[in-house]
This record gives C-alpha cells, structure tokens and sequence, in this order.
C-alpha cells in the first residue's frame, strides 16, 4: 500500500503540498495582514507547479523532464544554501525519470539526492534536538528511500533491494518511540521497510493518448489564465479540469479533493465566499474518506475558514483552522499558522495574533520574502499594542536585512535604474520604520541611548532616504562615480563593466523573480557561454574598480546622509552644508498615510508629521498647476485653452500648502532665518515650484486671485527665500565633494541652441510664430511624426534669448545656434570632438515635449532643426546621457522640461538625470508652457544679476531675476504662470 502511494500522481501532489510548503493549497490567498503586501499570490504559486504537474499526469514526460531540469538549475544557481529547495527539484526529476522509464538515471538522482542531503545536514547534530528541521530532513530521507527501492525492485534487483541499508546518518534518525519528541517528528524507524513493500501493481488510473492530450490542453488553460492574473479564466479553467477529472476518476476521488480546493481558492479570489465554503467542504468529505491525507483536509478546512472569513463570521472560521493544525505533520505548517494568526486579527486579538505571526516565524518553509512581511507585521502588531521596543526591533531587523539585498542587487545585477523587488521592499520597511520612529519619539521614546527622541529622529531621517527612490539621485551619484574611476586610472575598466551588465541584462541573465517559477526555460549553450564569459569579466572589472578606487562602489550606491554629518563644522563634511542654508527632505508614501518632513541647518536640526497624505497633496498641486497651465500633465484637459495665465490663482491655497509642508513650529525654527533653502522633494511635490506657495494668508480675498497688483503684492515664498533643489539627501556630497572636486575649469562661456528651423528647405518656417513653447503628441509608430514636426511654429524671442545670453557671458561668434544650425548633428560634433565638455553654459531655448506625451514617447525630449532622419529631429534624454560635460549650467528653456518620466512619479525630470548623468553641474527646468517673451528675459537676466554681483548663488540670482519680472508694472506678469516656471536643480553656488 505504501508504495503505491508514492508511485501514484495523486500521492506525489500530497508529497508536494507537504514538503514544498509553498503549494496554494497550503498558503493563504489574502494578504498576510491588512497593509501587507502578499508576493506570493496563490496564481504565481499555480503557474510554477501546474508547468511540471500538467505534464507528468499528462505522460508528456519530456516536458516534465525539461520542467524539472529548469528547476534544479534555478535552485542551485540562485538558492546553493537552501538545502530542501534543492531536494525538492531533485525528487521532481527522479519521479519524472522513473515515469518514462529510465530507472538507471532515476536511481543515479535518487542516490545522489540522498548522499547531497547526508553530506550537507550530517555535520549538524542539533538538528536531532530541532523538531522541525529534523522532520522536514527525516522526511525527505525517507521518500528519497522510498522511491530508490522501488526503482531497484522495478529493475529486477529484489535482493539488492532487500538487502538495502539504510544511509541515513545516526543525527538524522528519529529518536526512539518512547520518546516525547517522539510524537513531533512523527516519523518512526525505517527497519522493515524493504522487506514490507507492496508488490501489487500500480492504482494510478492511466490515461490514454487522447485523453493525456485532452487533460493536458485543460491545464494549459489553467496555467494561461494564471500567468495573465485573470481571475474569472482561472476559475472557469479549473472547473473545466474538474468535470474532467470526475469522468476518470469518479466523484469522489482522492485528485477531486484538490481540484475542489483549486475551484474553492478562486471562487474566494472573485468574492463567492458561499460557493467556497459549499466546494470546501465537499473536499473535506473527500479527504475524511481517504489515507494519509492530512494535507488535503487541512487545505480543505482553510479554505473554509478564509470563506467564513470572507462572510464576515471570523469567529465562525478559528475552530476550523485550529481542527486544521491539529493534523498530522500540520501543526509544522507555517501558511496555516499564518491563516490562524490574521484570524485573530480579524477578531480584533492583537496578543494572540501577534504570538502566531511569531510562531510561524518559528517553523521552516516559509519564503525569505513572506517571512520577512510576516515579520514587519509581527512588529506592527506590537506597535499597535505600545510594545514599541519589541516592534521597533522587528522593523529594525527586517529594514538592515532589505538594505543589504538592495545594495548587493544595485552593485551586480543591472546597468539601468529599473526597480526590483528588494528595492520595493527596502522602500516599505523605510517608511514603516521612519513613521514608527515619529510614534515612539510621540510617546517619549526608550531608556536606551539609541531610542531617545534625538536618537529616533536621526533614525527616521536615515530611512525617510532608503524610502526613496529617484532615478535623478541613482544618475548623479553615477556620474560622481564615474569621476573618480577616471581619476584613479581605470575609466576604461568602469565603461567595459557597464556594457558588459548592459550586455548581460539585454541576454536574460538577472534571475527570474520567482526561482521555483517552472515555466523557466534554460538558456542554450550558445548562449550559456557568452553569459559565462560576462560574468567572469565582470567580476574581474568589479575587482579592479574596488582595488584602484576603494571607494567606488560607496560612491556610485551612496549610503544615506546621517545628520550629524550634515550639521559637521569640521573634518570632510564641513563643507556638505553651508551656514546660510537649510535642507528640507519630505518623504511621501505612496499610500493614505502622512508622512514627515525634516529640517536640518548647521544649527539644528527637526522634523514633523506632515498634515496631507499623498492623495491630498495631488489634489492640491493639480488645483494650482491647472489655473497655471490646464494643459500641463494632461490637466483641464476638458476645458478650453485660454492660454498661461490667463486665469486666477487661489493663493489661499497656495497659503495651505505653504504653512502643511514648513508651518510646523519646530520646522520653522530652524528654517525661517535661512536664506537659503536646499529642498529634497518627494513624489508630487516634484511638479511644483515651490517659489509659487505663499508664506502668509494672502490679502484682497478671492477678488485679488485676479488683480494683477494684489498677485505682485502678495509674501510669494521666493520674495524671502532662494530655492534649489535636490534629488536626494546623498546628492549634497555627491556635488560638494566628488564632483566638485573632479570639475574641471571650462574655458567656453557658452553654446545654445535656440529657435530651430523645422523645415528641411533653407527657407524660413511660415507657420505663425508662438506665444509658448509648448508640446503635443508628436509620435507615431515609434518615430517622430515629421509632418506634425514641420507644422512647429518658431519662438519669436528664443533667438533673443539666445543673443542675450552671448552678451552677458561675452561668448564669441558662433556660439549661438539658431535655424538649421541648431541641429543634433552640430551638438553631436561638438561632443566627438570633445568641445562640448570645454563649455560652461549649455542652453536650448525650443519646444519640449514630456514623457509620456504623444504615441512612444517613452523619455522627454527636446524638438531640434529637422533632419533627414526622423529620430535626428529630437534630443532624447537617453541622448542626453551619452553627452559628455563639465556644464556649470544646463539651460533647459523648453515647455515641462522638469516634469517626471512616464509613470515614475516620484522622480524629478528624466532630463535631469540625463544631463546629470552627463556631468552637469547644476539644471535650469521648467515646469509648464513658458511665455516665450518673459523666458527671454527672465533666463539671461539671472546671468546678468551674477555678473553684476560677483559671489552670488545661481539660486539667489534665478530669485531676483523672478522679482523682477514680478514688480516690472510694464510686463503685466504678475501671475506665477510667467514668473514661476523655472526650477534650479543641483548646485545652488
């Protein structure tokens, strides 16, 4: 009888469900708790067994063969430590070998598995005193057993089988019967086993070729309709398995029991809980009836109470899941212990929820991903409670542990700056920490030095950085990186170490989310080879960056700013704040929590819980945005176009924003006296210019939103403050001390490339000139639309701005570029020839175009002088990157230049990283259309002010360049639509 369960496909899913522990009958289908995340959804789960499963049950041994292989190359590349991972994908090839015949391969991994698990747990004795480590390890030994001798018994060699002794080392075997761990491990002695095998044929009922056709084609819907999320295909899917199911093997067989527990799971998943319980407790009829079967009872009984659950009858559900555990072998079932412990979350028992998200914490089998939520959860239900010493521990713990995947994914992994799942899960646990950092210092905070209120404040401060993630932050710190590659001699290395992870990320090299996914296909040998010969190259290159620059990599993956480093008065950070200047850093989660702002000035230093939520600041920022510009990030896109400033501004809501994002009291003493503001925004504060918030109850009422002398009167936050801006805490010592320390002096004032010709004749553009520099959508098939391009009108006053600024920097002839010179190919030359990176200013006064905006616009760009190619019309940002500069200035005078890449909201311009990337220094942006009159005067006015000023700020003169345009009576632009567009990003000096 023993054997012909383990030789029986439905034998082999119950061994699935109970060693792998990952199975969906096992997990839970919700969230581990209310505000966790569940990344391992019971379809991923689908998707990675069904592959292997849908094949073997089918006969397709071939694909289960492959499906097996592709599993233990994962587990043993990505996972080498994890011990029953990989006896998992070894015991999945051994069956899957034994099936189609090839008993001498089959016994070859059979005895492999067992010498491989002998090998690596016999040094452990302890592990006889761990009962769960033991069992699992047990467990795996005596199915490994198992099927060796069956496999030597179906090759004819009876005595050998007979005879056969046991391997399993003394550490490993179950400690004797009268024993009280005896009961735990639930194993017993091996003696007898050969000579007690059941002889008799196989009870699999077999399918014929049509019908292993027919079955097979059914679980490839199942697994199509995982893959695609799609949770009313997935049901139907199943039910379709099911009907035929039932046909081979009657309705109540032993397979009907799990493929109702599949139907019951996505009936939950649409929101049928009373379907659920119906199906669920039809299979626990099934599993009652049957041997063995505490795993399929145990699925059937939880699936039950998470449908009690969904009713709303959480109390109802508790029995049903403490019945469960109560099984064989499931009271070492941590998905169940998980399933009991946001039971009790639900019944409002924070204690005892929280003493079972521990336990399960406690048993083996659970992902290094979901132990860790697990974990956070754990530590929130203490917070939840006051523990805040216990709960702060599991953040803190959880926090250092996502810090470092993050760090070793950034240094080895990829060559661009997509986010991964560990830089997800640093950003979470980041902000959960920083926000538990402000309750605790709240309510006093801990006897322990590092838990004071200071103490918890500068903890905060260090998460509130991990929590963000700004592609703008990851290109500056590259480029200072790059700096000091080139000055320790080995550019060369760092240029062929990142084309050689470009090269690797292009082939599929970065290993696959999921490492149990079965649908992964190995890599041909071609192409095995050339990733082979990478990453060995690549890690010399890494060696010899480390070795010549010992500080490369610290620069390039910068670790967050602490405050005593910015607030330091002498040694290497003195210069990383200077005495007239303020940080402000926000951090924003991406949820409806508050979040904090910090202020740090060599003086002191504090931090606030921030009045709005994130949806609440979208909504006000798109108030003030939308009487500014309508068309702007698609705002009003309903409404007329009456043109930029054509429309009140409600200051009184540009007061509310001011005095939610620096009114708090301990925030303005350490600001207020500071004439200098650094801001780190974050999220939707990246698509406003602060300049514009008001810094008291504005005058004149609503009436006075309309009155050009009341907007010129009104306390505008740039009337008292110079404002720049940065992408990250870790920028101010990437530009005050790297890159400052790597810039060299540029002898060429300038080179601008203004108001370009859009018509490939020499003769001029007849199309009206335009008041704004504006965008469209300028994209079809992929390309630049041409005949929209030459529809372009030109900017009347670009070619003004571009001669003013020659006045001022008193560039020679020829360094402004207008009509058909301003071309990409004249800025490309320069580049090749290495010119472009002799020059100071580097200016574009012409239409931009955002993200997003227009069919493939996937990165901003800046529209040039036509060209015979469609794509050499456009300045990419990507283009923009492959520049190289020494650029004191970039001069981005083009419409919503400093918007967000598409769909990275919380990123400042994609120009920005591009141009930083290239080595500039600091970046001119604007934020909306600009009035091309007013930013042909407003841009060479702030050289102006600094030519006449020697040692002033660019911030300081971009701010009486904007007071001038403001309290000019003869310009009428009071309005912030004219003034307020530009933002200095990077280098305030």
């Amino acid at each position: 009888m023993l054997l012909r369960q383990f030789t029986s496909l439905a034998a082999i899913l119950v061994l699935w469900a109970c060693l792998a522990l990952q199975s969906a009958f096992a997990a839970p289908s919700k969230p581990i708790g209310p505000d966790i995340e569940d990344y391992n959804p019971p379809y991923a789960n689908d998707a990675a067994v069904l592959a292997w499963q849908s094949a073997y049950a089918s006969g397709d041994q071939v694909a289960a063969e492959r499906l097996a292989r592709a599993r233990l190359a994962i587990v043993q590349r990505n996972r080498p430590r994890d011990v029953f991972a990989i006896l998992e994908a070894r015991f999945m090839l051994g069956v899957t070998l034994n099936a189609s015949g090839r008993k001498t391969e089959a016994e070859g991994e059979f005895r492999d598995g067992l010498s491989w698990l002998t090998k690596q747990l016999a040094p452990h004795p302890r592990l006889r005193h761990r009962s769960d480590m033991s069992k699992l390890a047990l467990d795996w030994a005596r199915y490994f057993e198992i099927q060796l001798l069956e496999n030597l018994r179906s090759q004819g060699r009876l005595r050998e089988a007979a005879q056969y002794q046991s391997i399993i080392p003394a550490a490993l075997r179950p400690v004797p019967s009268d024993s009280p761990e005896a009961e735990v491990v639930g194993i017993g002695s091996l003696g007898g086993i050969a000579t007690n095998l059941d002889l008799g044929t196989n009870s699999r009922v077999r399918l014929n070729d049509t019908e292993a056709v027919k079955r097979q084609q059914l679980m490839a819907q199942v697994q199509k309709a995982a893959k695609a999320m799609d949770k009313p295909g997935y049901y139907e899917a199943w039910k379709a398995v099911l009907d035929f199911d039932e046909l081979r093997h009657g309705p109540a067989g032993e397979q009907i029991g799990y493929d109702l527990v599949r139907i019951a799971q996505a009936a939950l998943d649409l929101g049928n809980h009373v379907e659920a319980r119906t199906l669920g407790g039809r299979a626990e009829t099934i599993a009652m009836k049957g041997e063995d079967t505490s795993n399929q009872l145990a699925a059937a009984l939880s699936v039950q109470a998470r449908a009690l659950e969904a009713g709303g009858t959480a109390a109802a559900a508790e029995p049903l899941l403490r019945r469960a555990l109560s099984l064989r072998y499931q009271d070492r079932n941590p998905w169940l212990k998980l399933d009991l412990a946001a039971n009790l979350f639900a019944q409002g028992r924070l204690e005892e929820s929280e003493a079972a998200y521990r336990d399960s914490l406690s048993i083996s089998g659970l992902p290094p991903a979901t132990r860790e939520q697990v974990q956070i959860f754990a530590g929130f239900l203490a917070l939840k409670q006051s523990a805040y010493a216990r709960g702060m521990a599991d953040y803190r713990t959880v926090c250092r542990a996502s810090a470092e995947q993050a760090a070793q994914a950034a240094r080895g992994s990829r060559a661009t700056f997509t986010a991964t799942h560990s830089d997800e899960a640093l950003r979470d646990c980041a902000i959960r920490q920083a926000l538990a950092d402000w309750d605790w210092a709240q309510a006093g905070g801990g006897e322990a030095s590092s838990d004071t209120p200071d103490a918890l404040r500068d903890e905060a401060f260090m998460a509130a950085q991990l929590a963000r993630s700004d592609p703008s932050a990851q290109a500056l710190a590259k480029a200072g990186a790059r700096a000091v590659a080139s000055r320790s001699g080995v550019g060369a290395q760092l240029i062929e170490y990142d084309q050689a992870i470009a090269e690797r990320d292009r082939l599929g090299a970065a290993p696959p989310e999921d490492w149990l996914n079965a649908l992964y296909v190995p890599f041909p040998a071609e192409q095995q080879s050339r990733l082979d010969q990478l990453n060995a190259r690549i890690a010399v290159l890494s060696g010899q960056l480390s070795t010549a620059a010992p500080r490369f990599w610290d620069l390039r993956f910068p670790q967050p700013l602490s405050i005593a480093a910015i607030r330091a008065r002498s040694g290497p950070d003195a210069n990383l704040l200077r005495p007239d200047e303020t940080v402000i850093s926000f951090m924003i989660p991406s949820d409806g929590r508050q979040g904090l702002v910090f202020a740090v000035s060599k003086d002191a230093a504090a931090w606030a819980r921030l009045p709005f939520d994130r949806a609440e600041l979208v909504s006000m920022i798109n108030a003030l945005r939308a009487q500014i510009d309508p068309r702007a990030y698609g705002l009003g896109a309903k409404s007329v176009d009456v043109g930029i400033g054509q429309r009140g501004f409600e200051r009184s809501l540009a007061w509310k924003l001011y005095h939610g994002l620096f009114g708090d009291k301990a925030i303005q003493s350490v600001i207020a006296a500071k004439p200098n503001w650094i801001i780190v925004p974050s999220g939707p504060l990246t698509t406003l210019p602060p300049s514009l918030l008001l810094t008291a109850p504005p005058e004149a009422g609503t009436e006075g939103d309309f009155d050009t002398e009341a907007l010129r009167r009104s306390p505008w936050l740039v009337r008292s403050k110079a404002l720049t801006l940065l992408p990250s805490i870790s920028s101010l010592r990437t530009v005050r001390q790297i890159l400052a320390h790597e810039r060299r002096v540029a002898t060429d004032p300038l080179i601008a490339l203004v108001d370009p010709s859009f018509s490939e004749t020499a003769a001029a553009s007849s199309v009206q000139a335009s008041p704004t520099r504006a965008f469209a959508t300028i994209f079809r098939d992929g390309l630049p639309d041409v005949a929209f391009l030459r529809t372009l009108p030109h900017l009347a006053h670009a070619k003004e701005e571009g001669t003013a600024l020659k006045s001022v920097l008193g560039a020679a002839t020829g360094s402004v570029l207008f009509g058909r010179a301003a071309s990409k190919d004249a800025l490309m030359t320069r580049n090749l020839s290495g010119a472009l990176a002799h020059v100071r200013v580097i200016a574009f006064a012409t239409h931009g175009f955002a993200a997003g905006q227009g069919d493939g616009a996937a990165e901003p760009m800046l529209v040039l002088s036509a060209a015979a190619r469609p794509e050499d019309w456009v300045l990419r940002a990507s283009d923009a990157a492959g520049l190289n500069l020494n650029a004191e200035w970039v001069i981005l005078s083009g419409c919503n230049t400093a918007s967000p890449d598409a769909g990275v909201a919380d990123g400042l311009s994609g120009f920005a990283r591009a141009f930083f990337f290239a080595g500039a220094n600091s970046l001119l942006v604007s934020h909306w259309r600009l009035d091309d009159e007013i930013a042909a005067r407003l841009v060479p006015s702030t050289f102006q002010y600094q030519r006449r000023h020697p040692g002033t700020s660019k911030a300081q003169a971009l701010r009486h360049a904007m007071l001038d345009i403001i309290d000019d009576p003869k310009l009428d632009a009071a309005h912030p639509a004219f003034w307020a567009p530009f933002t200095l990003i990077g280098e305030p000096q």
